[in-house]
């Protein structure tokens, strides 16, 4: 069995906007239990508040991206998957994103 476990939403049109994600934390039994990610800024939230965010409540604002864990996956497995995904990860392509994130970090 799988559950919602991120949801990744954009505001704004085609050539531009904006993007939060929203966040169940590990291990969270309750529905309600919700972190909103938005740039620096962490905040508590609600299920409510993602339906409205990213389900039409707030104008252009849609869900982009949807990410389920499998809730049988213990955080053992996770790290080795994780691991594993990382690994077949082109080394050209991980030093362009390490560059892209060294560039952001220093603006």
């Amino acid at each position: 069995m799988y559950s919602l476990q991120s949801v990744i939403v954009h505001s704004g049109g085609v050539d531009s906007g904006h993007y939060v994600t929203f966040v169940r934390p590990p291990g969270a039994k309750d529905q309600e239990e919700w972190y909103r990610i938005d740039d620096s800024q962490v905040t508590t939230s609600s299920w409510r508040q993602v339906q409205r965010e990213g389900f039409g409540e707030y104008g252009s604002s849609t869900a982009y991206g949807l990410i389920y864990c499998r809730e049988t996956c213990n955080p053992d497995q996770a790290k080795r998957l994780s691991d594993e995904a990382a690994r077949r990860i082109p080394e050209s392509l991980r030093l362009k994103i390490k560059e892209e994130d060294d560039k952001l970090l220093a603006e």
